[in-house]
């Protein structure tokens, strides 16, 4: 092993101590739950404007 590669060694050893594995995985997992669900919403919406009568006996819509 040259120099060179333990001092990366050692730096990527440093760097993963750094890094928060959960959070960012909670973080990506947040991510993609709001890509799913606005636009859901969205397309609700965007059929409701189209054809009124969807969903039409949902009093609150």
């Amino acid at each position: 092993m040259t120099v060179t590669e333990a001092a990366l060694r050692e730096a990527s050893s440093r760097n993963d101590e750094l890094i928060d594995a959960d959070l960012i995985r909670k973080w990506l997992a947040c991510g993609l739950g709001w890509l799913l669900l606005f636009p859901t919403i969205g397309a609700f919406i965007s059929t409701k404007f189209n054809y009124p009568t969807f969903l039409g006996d949902v009093s609150w819509l």
